[in-house]
Formats: C-alpha cells, sequence, structure tokens
C-alpha cells in the first residue's frame, strides 16, 4: 500500500519537475511564454533560446514536439562521451532536428547528416538546422536498403511515425536509404556516431540490412521499440564489444577499446 501511494505520488509530482526543469532551462519568462502558447495548441512555430546554442530553436508549441525538446535539451538524452570527436555522426530519424542541433554544436567538425522521413517534421527541421552548415538535412527514412517509404500511421504524433515499403514512387512515398548508401552519398567511409530514433524500423535495420556501417562506429544511441527490436538489435550487437547503458528513453552502446567482444544483456523495456 505505501508502495502503491509512493508511485502515485512521483506520478503526479512529474509534471511539476518538468516545468521546474524547463524554468531553469530557458528561464523563467521563456517558459511562461511557452506554458501560454501551449495553452493555445497552436502549429505555429515558436523560437526557443537554449543557453549553450548559437541560434534558437523551433518548435511547435501546442503538441508533442516539447517533450522530445526536453530528452535532447533537458535530459540530454544523446550526451555521450567518446575518446576522440566524431568525424561524421548519423541522425536517424532527425524529427525536428534537436539532436542533430545539439551533436553540431558539441561536434562543430563533424559532418552530420539527418534524415526525416515526415514532410511537416522535415520543413521545421530544415528551419531549424539551416544555420549549421555542417548539417546535411535528407528528407527519407533510414532502411534496411534503398527503397521507396511511406507514412504507414499519419495521424500519429509527430514524433510516432512509422514507415513501410512501397511501391516506386507512390503517391506520398520518400525514398528510404540504408545507412551504407547515405555514407557513399556524402563522400563518407563511416560514421564515428551514430543516433537511431526510427520507430520500429530498428528491427529491418539490423535484422535484414548490411551492417558494414558499424566497423567504423564507436558509438549507438537508439531507441528500441517493443521486443523484437530489443531482441534484433541485441542480437546483432553481440559480437560486436559494445557496452551498453540507458539514459531516459535510449540505449546508448559504445565501443570498449580495450575489452573483448561482450554479449548484450537482454534490455528492459520502460
Amino acid at each position: 500500500m505505501h508502495h502503491d501511494r509512493w508511485t502515485s505520488l512521483r506520478r503526479r509530482a512529474r509534471p511539476l519537475i518538468y516545468v521546474a526543469g524547463l524554468a531553469r532551462l530557458l528561464g523563467f519568462r521563456q517558459a511562461l511564454s511557452l506554458a501560454l502558447a501551449r495553452t493555445r495548441r497552436s502549429n505555429v512555430p515558436v523560437a526557443l533560446r537554449v543557453p549553450g546554442l548559437s541560434h534558437p530553436v523551433y518548435l511547435r508549441a501546442g503538441g508533442t514536439d516539447l517533450n522530445c525538446f526536453w530528452q535532447i535539451f533537458g535530459q540530454r538524452d544523446c550526451a555521450i562521451d567518446l575518446p576522440r570527436p566524431p568525424r561524421a555522426i548519423v541522425d536517424g530519424g532527425a524529427h525536428l532536428g534537436f539532436a542533430s542541433i545539439y551533436f553540431a554544436n558539441r561536434f562543430p567538425q563533424a559532418t552530420i547528416i539527418a534524415v526525416e522521413p515526415e514532410a511537416a517534421n522535415y520543413a521545421l527541421a530544415r528551419q531549424n538546422l539551416a544555420p549549421y552548415p555542417n548539417v546535411h538535412l535528407v528528407r527519407g527514412g533510414i532502411w534496411c536498403h534503398d527503397a521507396w517509404l511511406a507514412i504507414k500511421n499519419p495521424h500519429a504524433d509527430s514524433w510516432a511515425f512509422r514507415v513501410l515499403e512501397v511501391a516506386e514512387h507512390a503517391e506520398g512515398s520518400c525514398q528510404g536509404h540504408s545507412i551504407d548508401s547515405l555514407l557513399r552519398r556524402f563522400g563518407l567511409d563511416g560514421a564515428e556516431l551514430v543516433k537511431l530514433d526510427i520507430e520500429g524500423a530498428e528491427v529491418e535495420v539490423f535484422g535484414r540490412g548490411s551492417l558494414r556501417w558499424l566497423d567504423r562506429t564507436e558509438a549507438l544511441v537508439i531507441e528500441l521499440h517493443g521486443k523484437r527490436a530489443e531482441s534484433v538489435v541485441s542480437q546483432a550487437m553481440n559480437a560486436l564489444g559494445l557496452a551498453h547503458r540507458r539514459r531516459g528513453e535510449k540505449v546508448i552502446f559504445v565501443r570498449e577499446q580495450d575489452r573483448a567482444p561482450l554479449g548484450v544483456p537482454r534490455l528492459a523495456q520502460h
């Protein structure tokens, strides 16, 4: 009974902690302005000034964009230490470009490829990423091979779009890319850091696609969607010598140079 009461109290406290965290990150005035904009549930983009970033970040105050914003800049889901600055980064499932913005400010010398399949997200990501010449935004999806993809759940929240393979140039389709072909397109022989939030397509990428790109990858930041994805990714990573840990909703695999390949333990879904 005591445990249930404590759990209930923690759940009730989350919105207050969230608001307090936004106020600390953005300042009271900006957080208040954002809260008022959210009450209007408008899809008109608002600009947020985040300490440490060289340019404003745009998002739709009335939807779920703020949750994704908080994951990257508040919880710092993609914060990771590498032995050396990465030369190349892939941001698969870029949404509005928040992770790419974080990477571009932290690793300004890196070439960053950001990939987003949904048209409205892509348009706002283009606005967010325009000031960063080292970020190359691609309209498309990450897949196991080059193919044509379409959004299978067009009425989902903006962060939850899933793709499926369709006939070439089908209505509403976009190009799907394997990670290997993306790297070749930009003249890269690998990417030391890969972030994937591709809403279940990790089953295709790790289950059916070539994983040659992982040979040069030092760290993988991935959000896993369901037990099947956990199993497929764990099997694929099993022999690569990457240790894993959780950060927020992401699982981070990091190559440990001085250790032999290790088995990846079963990942608990939260």
